[in-house]
């Protein structure tokens, strides 16, 4: 190595080059964003807020502790993703996340119709080859609509769970 640059031949300096660069993640997605937003929040004179995810909302619960801003009881709070984070604050963290379950059961359904869409395509273009001009005509399960169907979006429900950060909205 040359003054701290990687030179070609250096081992290091080859696992330096391979790294991948650095996500770039938007500052409102991390506690800090929660932290800058916090008082602009409570300045609209909102009773509730719905923080962009759990860190977000664990931002939001750092700057309202020193601004001794009391959860529940003047504002509630509700994060998104329903992370391990939500146990770690006081008060816990109400969120919302997917149902992991019914997330898993559509993630396996898809994989399976993809591998079957895209088997039965394949057996219907070796037909095709034989001789066989009808033998994927018309068949939604050999063509890509098939495909365009599995990737379609779906609607999966969420889960909400209440804990210590949500409370009736105060009398004002």
């Amino acid at each position: 190595m040359v003054a701290g640059a990687p030179l070609r031949g250096d081992a290091r300096g080859r696992r330096l080059l391979r790294r991948r660069p650095r996500r770039t993640r938007s500052r409102h997605a991390r506690r800090a964003g929660g932290n800058g937003v916090a008082e602009a929040a409570l300045a609209t004179g909102a009773t509730a807020v719905i923080a962009y995810n759990d860190l977000v909302a664990a931002g939001l619960l750092a700057r309202w502790r020193d601004l001794e801003v009391r959860v529940p009881e003047q504002v509630s709070l509700v994060g998104v993703d329903n992370t391990s984070v939500t146990e770690l604050f006081l008060p816990r963290l109400t969120s919302v996340g997917p149902d992991l379950r019914v997330l898993g059961e559509t993630a396996i359904d898809l994989l399976l119709d993809r591998i079957e869409a895209r088997g039965t395509a394949a057996g219907a273009s070796a037909n095709g080859a034989t001789g066989d001009p009808d033998a994927s005509k018309g068949d939604p399960e050999t063509s890509a609509d098939a495909l365009t169907a599995i990737a379609a979006p779906r609607e999966l429900p969420g889960v909400l769970e209440v804990r210590g950060s949500t409370g009736p909205a105060p009398v004002r």
